[in-house]
């Protein structure tokens, strides 16, 4: 899972105590060295988000219900990629990644 545009990869597995207090430490310096302060928890959606590769220009994120849509959580956090190709001649397939979905160990 990533935060926003700070392209922060979260674990997807539980956090040992070094990752967690690595995290908050950099959580703290970035509410207040960008913030002032201001900034007082993080939001994410419920509805998927785009891997750390893909938010990097690597790929693009999107659903395909016959594809994403058969997937467990666990697999979609793994990666699942299908192509999409709008058939004009010399235009490269376009990849994709499913959106992934929070599962116990991101929650």
């Amino acid at each position: 899972m990533t935060m926003g545009s700070w392209c922060t990869s979260f674990p997807f597995r539980e956090w040992s105590e070094e990752e967690f207090t690595a995290f908050t430490g950099y959580f703290k310096k970035v509410r207040q060295d960008t913030f002032g302060g201001n900034l007082d928890g993080i939001d994410w959606d419920w509805e998927g988000y785009c891997s750390e590769v893909c938010l990097k220009g690597n790929c693009k994120c999107g659903w395909d219900d016959k594809i994403c849509g058969t997937k467990s959580p666990e697999e979609l956090r793994d990666g699942v990629k299908y192509t999409v190709s709008d058939n004009s001649p010399g235009h490269p397939k376009d990849e994709y990644m499913c959106w992934m979905m929070p599962t116990k160990e991101t929650v």
